[in-house]
């Protein structure tokens, strides 16, 4: 008999800067500080990689903490 514990989904602190970042669209971002950051992963359809911004043109309420892993290697 398996037995299956959930437990409830507890509000974490958002981790200190650096950080990386994800939206809902997948862009991924390592964020510097507040609304300075280079893109890493792009949003499906979009060619950005490696670009970075120091402004606030990009809204950071649209962007969570990453908690997923992530490797990054030469093709």
């Amino acid at each position: 008999m398996a037995i299956k514990v959930t437990t409830p989904e507890t509000k974490q602190e958002p981790k200190p800067f650096p950080k990386l970042m994800v939206n809902g669209k997948g862009c991924v971002r390592l964020v510097f500080k507040n609304c300075d950051s280079v893109i890493l992963k792009s949003a499906a359809g979009e060619n950005e990689v490696g670009r970075y911004s120091n402004h606030d043109r990009w809204v950071m309420e649209g962007f969570t903490d990453y908690n997923d892993p992530i490797t990054i290697q030469n093709a």
